[in-house]
């Protein structure tokens, strides 16, 4: 692996001239996965001064980003996962405010909050209030936040925007790119607005330590008068990972192994037999000599050795599997050993394909095919709550087993945002999946949603109640059912349309409304909700 993210930092904080120090600051520095996922993150928050609480809240505000941020999604972007943290964080300073009574704005848990997260190759800021993000690059110091002030005269203004303030907070967001020397600086104003940015630079530049400049930064700032709380870090970066980093080292370090000859015995597993081989992927029937349990064994196949990318999709794969709690959703598989080459093992999970059950099936009861359809919605809810997409759900990727289970296999066309942020060379490849099932969206390689889900789910109904028809033309009009299919009420054909809408936003509001709707116990289908004409494929 490439030299990872690093970092020297500095901070101080005093409550001056004031009895209480209302400010609060804090950092979090993982290392190992955490590092390469959510990286290093940076918070202060200034209470207001009219409050006897506040400095409750710039505690709470600090404390509970650093602390909830890791624990969000690690597929979720940065943007999503701080954006959501600081929106918790907020109603929790408004509902305590109203459950103590608190009426005024301005004797409530307010304060004002700024953060730092340095992930990769790139800073992100969330920002709310007059508390300050600035980068020292040079012999600059810039200012990379917009103070939330509004000036009502030459010598008045009050505070515009702050956590804990209204049930709904506006957060600025920004990113910016690192560069190794790069030096961040996070003040409250009891700091900015006394001291220069000459004059903060040139200290940084000039001290023997972070920590010890800081601790000069704010001693200064007391000495020129400034009445208020002073707090300020300092975050130098020395290092950054390079350009095309793998920074997920169980994609990027383990060698592939050759095809395997069962029975036989590997990384602690007795290989059985095998169960398919293509060119892109080694498939085998494996069981754990001690605990006896039976697992699916994948290696990547002959053509994938000269893939990068699709090496790394592969081995992805696992990553997502072991993230996605749901029995409509196949599952990683705990190895008996640790890995030293590159291998996936999943859950067995019998049955027969989607595809050779609709063959099997041309005139389906509608209640099996709702039921199924309801079921693999389920699998693709949990997906999309990882903030992860699916992108490539068709009957070959289905298993349907003995007892009605459906489960959904094969992630290796997820899109998953938090990951493409964390390591941009991981990031979009040509669709593969088959286009038949494949979104608009996708296929025009436009930003895709859950929609995009949804729609290739519409398609796999269809073709369960036609007993395997297209719901489109060669000219791109939609087929209706009722023409193919006797027996049904035209509510099917009415949902159908409205899901495989060429327009995402024109489709249900999720999978699940979609599936509740075609079995006739979600929303209406009204004709707001429809489409009429030509689908434009």
């Amino acid at each position: 692996m490439g030299q990872a993210l690093a970092i020297s930092l500095g901070q101080y904080s005093e409550a001056g001239l004031k009895p209480v120090n209302q400010d609060f600051h804090g950092a979090m520095i993982p290392d190992g996965d955490l590092l390469a996922s959510r990286g290093i993150a940076l918070a202060i928050a200034d209470g207001i001064s009219t409050s006897t609480v506040s400095e409750i809240a710039a505690e709470t505000a600090v404390k509970s980003f650093l602390t909830d941020y890791y624990c969000t999604s690690e597929s979720w972007p940065v943007k999503l996962a701080g954006g959501r943290v600081i929106a918790a964080s907020n109603s929790w300073l408004c509902a305590q405010g109203r459950a103590e009574g608190v009426t005024a704005i301005n004797r409530g848990y307010v304060c004002t909050f700024s953060a730092l997260v340095l992930l990769g190759r790139e800073a992100h800021l969330f920002h709310v209030g007059d508390s300050r993000i600035s980068r020292l690059r040079g012999e600059r110091l810039e200012p990379l936040t917009e103070d939330h002030r509004r000036q009502v005269s030459s010598h008045q203004s009050y505070l515009a925007r702050a956590l804990g303030a209204r049930d709904r907070v506006e957060i600025d967001y920004r990113r910016v790119g690192l560069r190794v020397g790069d030096v961040f600086v996070l003040s409250t104003d009891g700091v900015h607005e006394v001291l220069a940015p000459q004059f903060i630079a040139r200290t940084i530049r000039a001290a023997t330590s972070l920590e010890g400049g800081a601790r000069d930064l704010v001693r200064q700032a007391i000495r020129r008068g400034s009445d208020d709380n002073c707090t300020i870090q300092i975050c130098r970066i020395d290092a950054v990972p390079p350009a095309d980093d793998r920074v997920w080292p169980e994609v990027d370090m383990l060698p592939v192994p050759p095809p395997l000859e069962p029975p036989c015995v590997f990384e602690g597993w007795m290989v059985l037999q095998e169960v398919s081989r293509s060119p892109r992927s080694l498939v085998y029937l494996a069981q754990d000599p001690i605990s006896q349990s039976r697992a699916v064994l994948k290696l990547p196949g002959p053509a994938l050795a000269a893939m990068p990318a699709r090496l790394r999709r592969f081995a992805m794969e696992d990553w997502i599997a072991r993230r996605i709690a749901s029995p409509h959703v196949v599952s990683a598989h705990p190895s008996p050993a640790p890995k030293t080459v590159l291998h996936n093992v999943m859950e067995l999970v019998v049955g027969e394909r989607l595809r050779q059950w609709i063959k099997a099936n041309p005139r389906p009861d509608l209640a099996q095919v709702r039921r199924i359809i309801m079921q693999l919605a389920e699998g693709l809810e949990a997906i999309h709550a990882r903030g992860m997409l699916h992108r490539d759900l068709r009957p070959g990727n289905v298993i349907i087993t003995p007892d009605g289970r459906a489960v959904i296999l094969d992630f290796g066309m997820v899109h998953i945002p938090g990951v493409q942020e964390a390591r941009p060379r991981f990031g979009p490849e040509a669709l593969s999946g088959a286009a038949r099932y494949a979104a608009p969206e996708l296929i025009a390689g436009d930003a895709a949603g859950p929609g995009a889900d949804q729609f290739s789910l519409a398609v796999i109904a269809y073709e369960m109640l036609s007993g395997g028809g297209s719901p489109f033309t060669a000219a791109g009009r939609y087929q209706p059912l009722r023409k193919r299919v006797t027996g049904l009420s035209g509510v099917e054909d009415q949902v159908l349309r409205r899901a495989l809408h060429t327009d995402p936003a024109r489709r249900f509001a999720s999978v699940t409304a979609f599936a509740e709707a075609l079995s006739g116990i979600g929303e209406p289908v009204g004709r707001t909700g429809l489409w009429r004409g030509r689908f434009g494929r």
